[in-house]
This record gives C-alpha cells, structure tokens and sequence, in this order.
C-alpha cells in the first residue's frame, strides 16, 4: 500500500509506459483529475510520445527502463501487450514506484503471484484494470443485486460475440496468452466474478485442443458459483464483420436484469437501453450515470490515483487480477482434459475468496 495513510493534497506524479489504444484512454484518465500529472511517458513510437508531452509536458522515453530512471515518477501505468506486464510491473514495483497494470493482469497465475509478493515486499500499491466493473451501468446493477431488488441470484449469462480477430500481437499466444477467453474475453471473467462471487469449479469447452498453444476463437465456459449458483459464458470471433456482442443477463428469484454492453454500445452495435430491470411481471429501464467504455478505462485511472493518495486498497487489486487469471487457466485446463476443474484442486484453494453480490 501507499506510504502513509491519509488523503495527500499534491497530485501524483504518473509515468505511462505504452501509448497504444487503450493507453491513449489510459493518458485521458489522468488528465482528467487534478489528483495526477503525467511525467513521463515512454513508447517506441516517437509520434506518440511527442503527441502526448505535447498534451501534458511529460518528459519522452523510448524505453520503459529509462522511464523507471526518471527520480520523478512516483507510479507507473503499464499499458502493454500482455507478455510484457511481468517484467514491467517487477521492475517498477522494485524500484519502488506502485502500479497499474492492464488486463490481463500476467500470463499465468505464477506471474501473477509474483507480482503480488513484489507489492507486499515493496509496501506499493498494485492494480489492475478491470475497467468494466467501473461501468456505471455495471455498477448500478451490482447495487441492484446487493439490494435485494432480484432475490437471491442464480444465474449470469456473459455474451461475447464479435466480427473477426484482433490484429498483431493477439494473434500470438505467446504474446497474449492464449486467444479469445484470454484478451477480449477477460472481461466476462471478471464482470462474472463482481456479480456472483469466486467460482469453485469451471468447465469449459473451445476450438482448438491446447488453448494457449493455439489461439482459441470461440468457447463455451460453465461457472459453478456453488449452492446452485451458476455462470456461462459463451464467447466467439465469427461474429459477421462490424459486430460487437457483450451484453449480461442477470437472473435471480424475484427479477430479472439485462445489460445491453459496455463495448456494444461504444461500438455502436446496439442502441439498446443500457440497463433494463424485470419485476413484478414487467420490464422498465434504470437510469444510470452517463458513461461510455473510455469513461470506465478513465474511472479504472482513477480509482488508481485515488487508491495510491488515500492510502486505500483499489477496487481492483493484484489478488483480484490473479483470481481473474486464475479462473481463465481452469478453463484452458477444462477445454484440455475435457474435464470439470475444480479450482481448490488447480489452486490449492478459493481463487481470492469474493463472495457473490
């Protein structure tokens, strides 16, 4: 954690390593609070680095270890391709700068717990952007359930369909770690997880024998929340071109939830209503706080900054991106064995002990 507790009045000072697309939403983030600044920034595209000093008088690197040189950078926003988040947050973490690395949080759950010692050892706070949850209609939802508003909830159905693969390094699994369930597809993981809790078990089936090996583009996972708690998730690439699918039904005993997609509608895929509750035999729609998918990467920032200034735990922390990561590899296991895995078993217990909304 942050080194004093107590809410700081000076803006944190933030180095952005990675100015790809998600690390351009990532910049806007910090910008748009008074609690950070932007230092430094590093990318090996000089356009980008100059685009954004131009933004925000950030010093320029075109390697991120000269970035963790700079005195003057006090955390760091690793926004990476995912086989870089290891040595990356290590590194920083080391040098004694905390962190908030993009989803997924490592490649495997061992990465992941190193990091998470690296933060102990260090006293350094350590997130991870699971943006989504921050996703005002997401957010309302969860509320909703907590409230009692559905009864007790049962089941969760995730829904990812999008129209073709992500080009460059996703294509490699090497690089992202496995395909679909491992990049587009954590999302589901961990909105899954903020609704219902920690699963016990995973079962799950995709296209090819060796996930991670290959580079899955479609699969079918079956979450077992416990108490006859479930969750699936149905995820693929071969939507029709221009598609983005990513809606959430939510049942429960006394009412039903509908989520029409983050990315959906970022995407302009649906015009549906972002939210829509089912009770009393009839469905009406919930307002909740205007808020698009970039909004929730800033909020994720945010949550970040705030987390490191007050001397808080963020809302995602290291142990709830290696649950997430956790939760994923059961499913490449299942998908390979052709067998229910249970996570105590892959484990050797809960995968971070959340219980459900």
């Amino acid at each position: 954690m942050s080194e004093s507790a107590g809410r700081r009045s000076d803006p944190l000072r933030v180095g952005l390593i990675g100015l790809g697309e998600v690390g351009q939403h990532h910049l806007v983030g910090y910008t748009s609070t008074d609690r950070a600044r932007v230092v430094a920034v590093a990318d090996l595209s000089s356009d980008l680095t100059a685009e954004a000093a131009g933004r925000t008088d950030a010093r320029t690197y075109a390697d991120w270890a000269d970035l963790l040189a700079d005195p003057d950078v006090e955390a760091v926003d690793v926004s990476l391709p995912h086989d870089l988040h290891l040595a990356v947050t290590l590194a920083a973490l080391e040098s004694g700068r905390h962190v908030l690395v993009e989803k997924p949080m490592g490649l495997t759950v061992g990465e992941c717990d190193r990091m998470v010692e690296a933060a102990a050892r260090a006293h350094r706070v350590l997130a991870v952007s699971h943006n989504q949850v921050f996703f005002g209609p997401h957010v309302k939802a969860v509320e909703l359930i907590r409230a009692g508003t559905i009864g007790r909830p049962t089941m969760v159905r995730l829904r990812l369909g999008v129209g073709g693969r992500y080009p460059g390094w996703r294509l490699d699994p090497t690089k992202a770690g496995g395909g679909l369930l491992y990049d587009a597809g954590v999302h589901r993981f961990y909105m899954a997880r903020e609704i219902m809790g920690d699963p016990i078990a995973v079962t799950a089936m995709t296209d090819v024998a060796a996930p991670g090996v290959e580079s899955e583009g479609i699969g079918v996972v079956l979450l077992d929340f416990g108490e006859g708690r479930f969750g699936v998730i149905d995820a693929n690439y071969m939507n029709p071109p221009k598609t983005f699918d990513d809606r959430i039904e939510i049942a429960g005993d006394a009412g039903l939830i509908a989520l029409a997609g983050c990315e959906a509608a970022f995407e302009r895929f649906t015009s549906d209503p972002a939210l829509r509750l089912w009770t009393d035999g009839a469905w009406r729609t919930v307002e909740t706080p205007a808020m698009d998918w970039s909004g929730s990467v800033q909020a994720a920032v945010r949550d970040f900054v705030d987390a490191v200034l007050d001397g808080r735990r963020p809302k995602v922390s290291g142990e709830d991106g290696r649950a997430v990561v956790a939760m994923i590899q059961a499913a490449y296991e299942s998908a390979r064995t052709r067998r229910r895995v249970e996570l105590a078993e892959m484990f050797g217990g809960t995968v971070a002990g959340r219980t459900g909304a």
